[in-house]
């Protein structure tokens, strides 16, 4: 009987372990995919139901007393470094390259690049097999004209009133 007791204490100790490697990861990986070391704010969008996550890298010598282009970027957790070291070289290079870069992450915990992405009239023409199993729902596809609203409807306007764009 001891024996089992041993043995139970040492299944649940690994058990634990496990489970606590796996939040360990998740958490990593949400740090990883869903913050930047820019400017990180979190808008709540009525077009698409949600609260959205945006970054926004300012120019290192940023002046707000100076207008700015404006670069708006979806998939914004793919490549961000990338991005920030092209346009540093071009800002060292010369201040007419200065820009402000806004990107915008799919979700973390749901499958938005389909949705926000794919055009309405592609719906039907989406290749679904390769895909995972929890990717194939046709619903969440062809809807980039709600994504595309959000963008101009709330996410220029926000910008507009907090950066000279």
């Amino acid at each position: 009987m001891a024996f089992l007791s041993v043995r139970f204490r040492y299944i649940v100790l690994l058990m634990f372990f496990l489970i606590l490697s796996a939040v360990i990861y998740v958490g990593l990986k949400y740090q990883q995919h869903y913050s930047s070391r820019f400017i990180d704010i979190d808008i709540k969008s009525n077009a698409l139901s949600e609260m959205r996550r945006v970054f926004i890298r300012l120019p290192k010598n940023y002046n707000p007393n100076k207008a700015y282009p404006l670069i708006i970027k979806t998939d914004g957790n793919f490549n961000l470094d990338t991005w920030d070291d092209a346009l540093s070289f071009l800002e060292s290079t010369d201040d007419k390259h200065e820009v402000i870069l806004v990107s915008i992450p799919n979700l973390f915990w749901h499958d938005t690049r389909n949705r926000d992405l794919v055009p309405p009239y592609a719906r039907k023409d989406v290749a679904i097999e390769a895909r995972p199993i929890n990717q194939n729902q046709r619903e969440i596809f062809g809807k980039a004209d709600v994504f595309l609203k959000f963008i101009e409807t709330e996410l220029i306007p926000y910008l507009e009133g907090e950066y000279p764009i």
